[in-house]
């Protein structure tokens, strides 16, 4: 596999392409920023099945490359496997990940819990993440439920 330079500045509009990828509703954000629709170098890649899997299999091969990764910073819960599997994933199709914490994610204390307990009308909740079970779960627990 030959070794391909790194690209420089993503702003410079000459030089090869330059890939910004997202998932679901956040692709159609990055779409509608200028930086993504006046250089001719930027391509949004979008995945069709929206998991860390579809991005790394859409990216394709690194050529060692250098990818920037911006990711939460998960404080006061465990740490969902999902991250370090996508870095992993990234560095197994030859790409150079560089993980750069973006936000945070940490428990909210029983806020959340005591939000839902004191609720009269709700008939469903719905979780997305591992983190975000977690946190309910130990809001419950503080609550003795």
């Amino acid at each position: 596999m030959p070794q391909i330079e790194g690209r420089g500045n993503p702003l410079n509009k000459k030089g090869d392409p330059f890939f910004v990828g997202a998932l679901g509703k956040n692709a159609q954000l990055l779409k509608d920023l200028k930086f993504c629709i006046e250089n001719p170098r930027v391509k949004t890649l979008v995945p069709t099945i929206a998991i860390p899997k579809g991005l790394v299999d859409e990216l394709g091969d690194g050529h060692v490359r250098k990818i920037l990764c911006p990711l939460p910073l998960v404080l006061g819960l465990d740490k969902p496997s999902v991250v370090p599997n996508f870095l992993m994933a990234l560095q197994a199709k030859g790409w150079d990940a560089v993980r750069l914490n973006a936000y945070v994610t940490r428990w909210a204390r029983s806020d959340c819990a005591q939000m839902l307990l004191g609720m009269r009308e709700t008939d469903a909740i719905v979780l997305t993440s591992i983190t975000e079970t977690q946190g309910l779960l130990k809001n419950l627990l503080f609550f003795g439920c």
